[in-house]
Order: structure tokens, then sequence, then C-alpha cells
């Protein structure tokens, strides 16, 4: 019943949503028709619902795109520069570009898709639980270390270890499958072994330890290193960082690591 709740409080987050995209394409819409007819400006009343529109869209967009990545549909677009500008590939995350122009292309339609992609998702959870398990099994895991990591030190922790051994507990009391310091995956003569990974889920899990001496560039620089390799044997790629105030702006990190390398990070502080 818990599991179905927080389910159907997803989908009803992502259907809101959905009613402001389409209310506020709609006065998109309205405006460009206005014009059309004669006049050279957006009249007062178009610019102000518009801007309301816009204004409630962004107090819901962080929400909106957590829900929808962790369907398991994906918030990412890739994209290829026009060849006269070199043609380069871009992976964007659509909820952080959202009114956003590429060359022409209006990324908001897209965000519409994935809503509704995702909504489709949580729909089948509910009516199949065996359809989505391995998405439901990944939501439960982040939502685990959300809620548990934290209190489990009542004083802040000493080293990474001590992290991934609460995240272990985390594990076993979700009754997870999984494997500790073994998995690894040969690049080279390089090997990357990530600190736990779950083979139902083909999924990797990481854990970084943030502090004065170890701040957040270290810890991206080792992200990015994480992503080169584990991405060669496993899907999907968990990072979970416990922060004893290194880094400053947590919401960012997690934002363009979703956006460049489609990786859930989880920034924990102390």
């Amino acid at each position: 019943m818990q599991d179905e709740t927080r389910i159907q409080g997803r989908i009803q987050l992502l259907e809101a949503f959905l009613c402001l995209l389409t209310e506020y394409q709609k006065a998109l819409a309205m405006g460009a028709m206005n014009l059309r007819h004669g006049r050279i400006n957006l009249a007062d009343s178009d610019k102000q619902e518009i801007a309301r529109l816009r204004s409630l869209i962004n107090r819901k967009i962080e929400a909106a795109g957590r829900a929808v990545s962790e369907s398991g549909t994906g918030t990412t677009l890739v994209y290829t520069d026009p060849p006269v500008i070199g043609g380069r590939q871009h992976r964007l995350n659509v909820f952080e570009n959202i009114f956003s122009d590429m060359h022409g292309t209006d990324l908001l339609p897209f965000v519409v898709t994935h809503t509704e992609r995702a909504i489709g998702a949580y729909e089948a959870m509910k009516e199949d639980p065996n359809l989505f398990v391995a998405s439901k099994q990944t939501i439960d895991i982040v939502d685990a270390v959300n809620r548990s990591l934290r209190p489990a030190f009542k004083d802040p922790p000493n080293n990474e270890r001590e992290v991934q051994n609460e995240v272990e507990q985390i594990l076993r009391v979700l009754g997870t499958d999984y494997v500790r310091d073994k998995e690894v995956a040969p690049v080279g003569p390089t090997f990357f072994r990530p600190d736990f990974t779950v083979a139902s889920l083909d999924l990797a899990i990481e854990v970084k330890f943030a502090k004065d001496t170890h701040g957040a560039s270290d810890v991206q620089r080792e992200i990015a290193e994480d992503v080169a390799g584990y991405r060669t044997k496993w899907k999907h790629l968990l990072v979970v960082v416990y922060d004893l105030g290194a880094i400053r702006d947590p919401e960012q990190m997690k934002r363009e690591n979703e956006q460049h390398f489609g990786v859930t990070v989880l920034i924990i502080k102390h």
C-alpha cells in the first residue's frame, strides 16, 4: 500500500505538471495568433499569462524532472548541431533546458513527451508491479538512501569506508541482492571496481566522501572517471556523495551530472 501511494503521488505530480505545460503552450499559441492578427507586440495580458505559467513551471520542474528520471524512462535528448557549425553531438537534459531553443528546435515538446511516458510507466507499475520491477527497486534504493543515510551518523563519519558500511546496511534492510567490492569493469589495462553492484538492476553504486581536503572538484573528477569505466558494463550508475560541507552547490552538481552523463547523484549533507 505504501508503494502504491508513493507511485500515485508521482502520477499526480506529473499530471499537474503536464497540465501546466499544456496551458503554457496554449498561451504561447494565443500570443502568436494575436501577433498574426496585426499586433506589433504581445499584449500585456498575453505577457502576464505567459510569465505566470513560466513561473509555475519553474517551481515544479525540479520535482517533475526527478520523478521522470526515477521512472526509468529518461530525461535526455541526444542532439546534433547542424553540419555548418561542426555537427557536434550533445546529450541534453530537456528538463534543464525546457525554455531553450537549439538552432530552431523547441525543447518544450520533448519535455511533454518525456512526462507523458513517465506517467504511463508509473501507471503500469501500479497495474503490474512486475513489469517495471527494476525501476521500482531502483526508486526504493534512492529513496532509502535519501531517507536513512544521514540519520545513521550521530557524529560525522571519518572516512568513505564508514559511509559504505551504512549504505550496505540500507541495502540489506531493503533485501537487495547486491555484491560489494567484487565486480570489475576492465577497460584496457585499468580495472574499474564499483563499491556495490546489483545485477538484477544492471546497477553500479559508488560512494564518495566530500570534505575540506577532498572537495567538489575531486568528487566530480572521480564521477567522470567512474562513468567512463562503469558504463562499459552496467547500464545504470548511482553515486552517493556524503558531504561534510565541501560542496557549495549540490543541486548544480546533481543537475549537471544528470544532464551530461545521465547519472543519478545523491548528495547527503551532514
